[in-house]
C-alpha cells in the first residue's frame, strides 16, 4: 500500500484534473500539490470570492472606512459640527478677565472668602521711570456684582513695569458666578468679567 506523499512526490496528478503546484520534497524530487485556489474559487459563492479578492490587500486608512457608508458620513459631520459648536461657545460665552489698556497689561482674578469677592489686579507694561512728566499715574477700578454690591478704589501706579493691587467687595450670602470690573487709565478705559472662584 502506497501512502498519499509518494503518490505525490513521484509525480502524480490530482485527481479531480486540476493544475497542481510544485514544490521541493525531503529526498529532492518534485512535490505535487493537489489544491488549486483559482479552481476552488470559481465554485465558491460571491461573499467567499469577494473576501479572497480582499486577502493581501492594504487595509483602507480610517477615514476611507469612515466615508465609506452613507451613515457613518452623516455621523462623523454630525461630531464635526457639535464639536466646533461646542468650543465656539465655550470661546465666546468665556470670562473675559485680560485686556490692555495702551501699552498696559491688565489681568484680574476674584476669589470667594468669608463673604467677601477679593479682587486681584495685575499691571504689566511700561516702566514709568523714563517717562518726562512727573504726574502720577492713577488707575481707577470699580468692581460690581450680580447683587447690585459694588467698591471702587484708585491706585498710583508705580516706577517699575508691573503693579499688583488688590480690592475687596462685600458679597451676597452666596457666591457670585461673575463679577464685573472697569479699570480706567487716564481717559480710556478697560471693561472686564471675572470668574469667580
Amino acid at each position: 500500500m502506497r501512502r498519499r506523499g509518494e503518490d505525490e512526490s513521484r509525480g502524480g496528478g490530482s485527481p479531480d484534473g486540476g493544475e497542481s503546484r510544485g514544490g521541493a520534497s525531503s529526498d529532492g524530487g518534485e512535490m505535487k500539490f493537489r489544491y488549486d485556489r483559482a479552481r476552488r474559487l470559481e465554485r465558491a459563492s460571491d461573499d467567499v470570492r469577494w473576501l479572497a479578492s480582499r486577502y493581501g490587500k492594504k487595509a483602507d486608512g480610517p477615514l476611507r472606512s469612515i466615508f465609506a457608508y452613507r451613515t457613518t458620513r452623516l455621523m462623523f459631520l454630525m461630531v464635526a459640527v457639535l464639536g466646533a459648536a461646542y468650543f465656539l461657545g465655550t470661546f465666546l460665552t468665556a470670562p473675559r478677565d485680560s485686556g490692555r489698556i495702551g501699552d498696559e497689561l491688565f489681568t484680574a482674578t476674584a476669589f470667594w472668602y468669608e463673604g467677601r469677592v477679593l479682587v486681584a489686579i495685575r499691571r504689566q507694561g511700561t516702566a514709568a521711570g523714563g517717562r518726562a512728566d512727573s504726574e502720577p499715574r492713577l488707575l481707577r477700578a470699580a468692581v460690581s456684582l450680580p447683587g447690585g454690591a459694588s467698591a471702587t478704589a484708585t491706585f498710583p501706579l508705580g516706577e517699575g513695569s508691573s503693579d499688583d493691587f488688590r480690592l475687596s467687595v462685600p458679597g451676597e450670602r452666596a457666591k457670585p458666578r461673575t463679577a464685573q470690573l472697569r479699570l480706567a487709565l487716564g481717559d480710556r478705559s478697560l471693561d472686564l468679567e471675572i470668574r469667580v472662584e
